[in-house]
């Protein structure tokens, strides 16, 4: 009866742990058929003990010391004694597991990613070719709130793409990104420009060799036929996907108008109503 209640309790309580952790429980797909065996099982394990315990000590007591009334004395300071023992032993360990949560939580909220994360919505381009972005773009921009769009091939949420290769004997390996410019004033990413014109295909870089001015390179490796590119300037350092890898390369380029982007990045302005201008 106390699980069925808990359950109830649960599902009674989704939609509300839903708004407030920004998340979908969706408790209901949670009973599969090997879990409710799990929930079974510890049912009759809860219930076996909580029979056996005091049928163990009753069976056990000394009739003599029921009449002096020694048997319950004793009974009630061992079960005092356990019970507050557990009772400190479980405020500790919430204690300290709501303080690490708490800490964990302000790390990833304040953590510096190095770009702006206020107020921006990232979509999957899942059908707009080339020649619709124009006109989606300017739709975009009718809807109130909204003050920049990006379209995109990588974005500091997905990472971009991976490029990995040998020249001269060393290895590379870059994570890229294609953009527009709207990109750069959306995410808040600055560009330090090198005193250079250049003459071709071109990248920005976070991470690149000695004397960038005149640094040269083959962005596949030198296959044949390919074009030398050139480090045209430093962006801003941020991370990319997650903490938990660092990707110490990273190279940007513009989005040529012949490729379809990946992402739809609306930038929204600080104050609007975030939730009803996706909506809309």
């Amino acid at each position: 009866f106390t699980f069925l209640i808990g359950v109830l309790l649960a599902f009674l309580s989704e939609s509300f742990s839903d708004n407030v952790l920004d998340t979908t429980l969706n408790l209901a797909h949670q009973f599969t058929p090997g879990m409710i065996g799990i929930c079974i099982l510890f049912i009759l394990l809860i219930s076996f003990l909580a029979g056996i315990i005091p049928a163990l000590i009753i069976s056990g007591f000394n009739p003599l010391e029921v009449v002096k009334g020694t048997f319950s004395r004793k009974v009630k300071s061992s079960y005092s004694k356990v019970l507050i023992i557990f009772q400190y032993t479980v405020a500790i360990v919430l204690l300290i597991c709501a303080i690490f949560i708490q800490r964990q939580s302000g790390f990833l909220i304040n953590y510096d990613m190095g770009y702006n994360r206020e107020g921006i919505l990232e979509i999957s381009n899942t059908g707009l070719d080339t020649t619709q972005l124009d006109g989606f773009k300017a739709k975009l921009l009718e809807i109130p709130g909204v003050e920049l769009v990006s379209f995109s091939c990588g974005t500091p949420l997905n990472g971009g793409n991976n490029s990995s290769y040998e020249q001269d004997g060393e290895q590379f390996s870059f994570q890229e990104f294609f953009v527009d410019s709207a990109f750069f004033k959306i995410y808040g990413i600055t560009i330090e420009s090198f005193d250079i014109t250049p003459s071709g295909k071109f990248y920005w870089m976070n991470a690149i060799h000695p004397d960038p001015a005149t640094q040269v390179f083959y962005p596949w490796g030198g296959m044949e036929g390919e074009e030398k590119a050139q480090v045209a300037g430093i962006f801003s350092d941020f991370k990319i996907r997650n903490l938990y890898r660092d990707y110490n390369q990273l190279r940007i380029r513009w989005r040529r108008s012949n490729e379809e982007p990946w992402s739809i990045i609306v930038k929204m302005t600080p104050g609007t109503d975030y939730y009803g201008a996706a909506e809309r």
